[in-house]
């Protein structure tokens, strides 16, 4: 396997910069999250996303304060969509009853973790419905956008309540550059050619998550996709957004590749994904990112004891590998 440099990796993808620009609107951010009760942490997330559409000296010269400010006067509309929204999910999953710190404990086979109401409540590996999954991947997940490819959608639920307060949705792989990386990142000691493929689109839980929640759920998930005869588990991370995806280091996940990430926006400036953007009319970014970086996860033991003996580097994906998909 590969050596172990994950934090050094994440950090290396970060804009020390832009990072270092941004404190000076913390109180800010979390002054317009406490008022509309929405996470800090998501909200410095959707600001991130729309800081790209400025030029790094625009950002200079108008001052951190006023494009926060324009780009969440931007978002208002949305937040209190979103804050409205996200009170319902809270109500139908039960998170509200999670104290801060909880665990999630298994024995035997059963989940548990303790809630302000009950010292060992139950909890279930499921299918998520896809009507509910579709508002979690729309309303609630930071990207906004519904992956209709999704092919299985996942959760871990309270057995009393019906919406997952974890939950991760998968698709079939369809980007020809992530299969050549993978495979690229082996250097000939595992063939991943003819391997089934599944990338995880969305990870999100409901603050505050029981902890060892998302591991679990992600090893079940796993577990569930191997029955279906996947091979492979692919996903990534955005550190430039200021995701650490400490929770991939300690779940069989290793970095195999990076690939560039680029941000498309309206000609208002609002974020809009890649797969929505075809047919719409779009501002390309205007402030240099880094790349994101992509994981792997193998599953079944076979292949992981073969890994344990592979040469793995991490493959960078060009540009142009990129745009032709």
């Amino acid at each position: 396997m590969p050596d172990p440099s994950f934090s050094e990796l994440v950090t290396l993808l970060r804009n020390e910069a832009i990072d270092a620009w941004l404190k000076d609107a913390s109180s800010d951010i979390d002054t317009v999250a406490f008022v509309l009760g929405v996470d800090p942490q998501y909200l410095r997330v959707q600001v991130m996303l729309h800081i790209p559409f400025y030029t790094w000296e625009e950002l200079q010269s108008q001052g951190i304060i006023v494009v926060v400010r324009r780009v969440l006067s931007r978002l208002r509309q949305e937040l209190d969509e979103f804050s409205s929204i996200a009170r319902v999910h809270r109500q139908l999953n039960g998170a509200d009853l999670v104290r801060p710190g909880a665990l999630l404990r298994s024995s035997y086979g059963e989940l548990t973790a303790e809630r302000s109401d009950a010292e060992s409540s139950p909890i279930l590996f499921d299918a998520v419905p896809p009507a509910f999954a579709n508002s979690i991947q729309k309303d609630i997940h930071y990207i906004h956008s519904v992956r209709r490819d999704t092919i299985f959608h996942a959760g871990l639920r309270f057995i009393d309540h019906p919406a997952p307060f974890a939950y991760a949705a998968f698709s079939e792989l369809d980007r020809v550059y992530l299969k050549t990386a993978l495979k690229a990142s082996m250097q000939g000691t595992v063939d991943v050619a003819d391997s089934r493929v599944v990338v995880m689109t969305r990870a999100f839980g409901y603050s505050p998550t029981p902890k060892n929640a998302m591991s679990k759920l992600f090893d079940l998930s796993a577990q569930r996709l191997q029955e279906l005869g996947y091979e492979w588990i692919i996903t990534a991370i955005n550190p430039f957004l200021g995701f650490k995806g400490s929770i991939f280091s300690g779940s069989s996940y290793f970095p195999f590749a990076t690939s560039p990430m680029h941000y498309k926006y309206t000609a208002e400036g609002a974020y809009i994904t890649r797969r929505r953007s075809p047919g719409v009319e779009r501002q390309e970014q205007r402030l240099i990112t880094p790349p994101i970086l992509w994981l792997a996860r193998p599953m079944g033991r076979p292949l992981r004891r073969r890994l344990e003996k592979a040469n793995i580097s991490l493959y960078n994906i060009s540009d142009e590998e990129y745009q032709a998909g």
